[in-house]
């Protein structure tokens, strides 16, 4: 199952508009499922979560390093890890220490404008192994989809699996507040086994989920008998893969039409197969894998525009 995230939202105890009890009920009202509070070199909004009576919405522990550098989104460590330490040769240093405390790490808005007008807000550190880096922040904030930058990240994602890194991309409403009726945003659907902390990051680091701007999609992959999922690995040979999409479900977002027209699937970004969509029907394909990545995305058309697209599925790997 999988259900609707978001990865990066902000209280009063930086620099957003909510209290933490708001935030918490705004998600609800929303219809996220999982929600991370990464508010900015704090971890007070989490403290103050944990003693909100039993809410249906799972809290996801985080903070968002905030530097002259670069913004680093981080969720689920078991103990403290010292951002001030974080330096732009040395950035590794610190990454190595967020995952020896079991964290996950995502780069936020990495083409976001910097020096003089945000300083640090552009990801400049110089990381030497991005295996240290669980995803990239593709689509950030309002109207992504009419973004040079969202393209920028797009791009620079799909450079980073190239070489070889398993990372996913990710979408960052970067909620500090209420956005107005007309301004849209992209969802994360998460996949879901149980609802519990454990199961949410679990499925976050190994990149269990899809960016969209209002469609959703089911996606299974078969082989050998054994069922899959995204980030996870499957070997060399014949995959099956099943799908079937279905309209938006967010009440707002509805309104901003975002439909699929078409499926696309790059094998190492070749372009392996395309085809038409139909709504709420279910399809099936098989592959021919080799060594490298499967990933999908949908096209289609949104506020008045067409042919866009509209919703990045992560990859499945294929081992060499």
């Amino acid at each position: 199952m999988y259900v609707m995230t978001e990865f990066h939202a902000h209280t009063k105890h930086s620099d957003g508009d909510f209290t933490t009890n708001e935030l918490i009920e705004q998600a609800a009202a929303f219809g996220y499922k999982v929600l991370a509070i990464t508010d900015h070199n704090t971890m007070a909004p989490v403290v103050e979560a944990s003693m909100i009576p039993q809410t249906n919405v799972v809290i996801l522990p985080g903070m968002e390093w905030t530097t002259f550098f670069g913004h680093l989104l981080t969720m689920g460590l078991t103990e403290m890890v010292d951002w001030r330490e974080a330096q732009v040769e040395t950035i590794d240093a610190s990454l190595r220490k967020i995952k020896q405390a079991d964290g996950i790490a995502g780069i936020a808005h990495p083409f976001s404008i910097g020096n003089p007008m945000c300083t640090g807000c552009h990801w400049d550190f110089h990381v030497e192994d991005y295996h240290l880096i669980d995803f990239v922040e593709v689509w950030n904030r309002i109207a992504p989809d009419d973004s040079f930058r969202s393209e920028q990240a797009y791009e620079w994602w799909i450079e980073l699996l190239q070489q070889g890194y398993r990372i996913a991309a990710s979408a960052g409403r970067d909620w500090h507040r209420m956005e107005k009726v007309y301004e849209n945003t992209a969802l994360t659907y998460l996949g879901m086994e149980e609802d519990t902390r454990e199961c949410a990051l679990q499925n976050i680091k190994k990149g269990n989920y899809y960016i969209t701007l209002g469609p959703r999609i089911d996606v299974t992959f078969e082989q050998f008998g054994k069922s899959y999922t995204m980030g996870d690995e499957v070997q060399v040979g014949e995959l099956h893969m099943s799908y079937t999409i279905r309209p938006t479900e967010q009440a707002k977002l509805a309104q901003f039409r975002f439909t699929p027209t078409k499926i696309k699937a790059f094998l190492n970004e070749t372009l392996i197969f395309e085809r038409s969509v139909t709504l709420n029907q279910k399809e099936s394909h098989r592959i021919m894998t080799k060594p490298g990545y499967l990933r999908i995305e949908l096209w289609g058309n949104g506020k008045n525009k067409t042919n866009q697209r509209v919703c990045l599925v992560n990859p499945v790997y294929v081992r060499g």
